[in-house]
């Protein structure tokens, strides 16, 4: 019985520790001091794995032979989702490099291309990928990802402010939020690949919790009911846990029942289903006859 009090106790304290450390974060973010530095790191890191990923056991021969694509491969998957906002809101697709904060990361993300692809025996690479090192990385990248997500909301408020467009905002935030799974088949054309990427035939559950953290954004926006940054270390926190959730376990995808249900009542599934039953009760009469 003892042992339930101090479960009962200890549990909403770690979680409100949790919840005032990544509001914490948030406030360090909004405020672009040091720590967003190290989340550029972490993510160029984590970019130019994906990269290496992608090119599978071609990977070190192809950087040696065609280092330019491999490097400018790094450097759209990095920037994918400020490319592909731009680009759908009419504004120059390189604007982001008129930023000195961008221009730094494109010495980061060289580093981190040369370290992933050419350190001396593979070291880059293997570090990178070990799993304490990439669930580490990957935590750092989806708290990074809130605030990405949050800056395309906010980004399309400001732009249209004397008439919010609620939809594109949520079509902004989910693309700066995963917009490397929209880039993919880009990537890959600079490779000389075409594998055509399926994010808009099959879109993964990262793009479907910027989607829904996209709308929450919206919504408190108009409505103001938690103060922002504690939405924002919300989201956060959510996209932590499914993202160590997928990396410690076997991933599962939470909007699929969702999907499902929705295809079965207005995309004709119950119609089909009744039809099938119908007809298969239709040939059990026959042959009783």
């Amino acid at each position: 019985m003892g042992d339930h009090v101090v479960w009962a106790d200890v549990v909403p304290d770690v979680f409100r520790g949790l919840m005032m450390m990544l509001q914490d974060v948030s406030l360090v973010l909004e405020n672009k001091i040091g720590l967003i530095f190290i989340l550029d790191i972490s993510n160029s890191l984590l970019s130019a794995l994906s990269v290496h990923e992608d090119l599978g056991k071609d990977a070190k021969t192809f950087s040696r032979n065609k280092p330019f694509a491999c490097w400018l491969s790094v450097v759209v998957n990095f920037f994918a989702g400020g490319i592909i906002a731009n680009f759908l809101l009419g504004e120059p697709i390189l604007a982001f490099l008129t930023d000195p904060i961008q221009i730094r990361n494109i010495y980061v993300l060289t580093a981190a291309w040369w370290f992933v692809f050419h350190a001396p025996f593979d070291l880059g690479y293997k570090t990178v990928h070990a799993f304490p090192i990439r669930l580490i990385l990957s935590i750092m990248k989806e708290i990074y990802r809130s605030h990405k997500v949050h800056g395309g909301v906010s980004q399309i408020g400001k732009l249209y402010r004397s008439k919010p467009n609620h939809l594109l905002m949520m079509v902004i935030g989910t693309i700066k939020g995963n917009g490397a799974a929209f880039m993919l088949i880009v990537e890959r054309i600079i490779r000389g690949i075409w594998v055509p990427s399926p994010e808009l035939l099959q879109p993964s559950f990262t793009s479907k919790l910027s989607f829904l953290a996209s709308a929450m954004f919206v919504l408190n926006l108009k409505n103001q009911i938690i103060p922002e940054d504690s939405l924002i270390a919300i989201v956060a926190a959510v996209f932590v846990f499914f993202k160590v959730k997928s990396m410690l376990f076997e991933g599962f995808d939470l909007f699929a029942p969702f999907e499902k249900t929705f295809s079965y009542l207005f995309q004709g599934g119950i119609w089909e289903t009744t039809r099938v039953d119908v007809k298969r009760k239709n040939v059990k009469n026959k042959k009783n006859d």
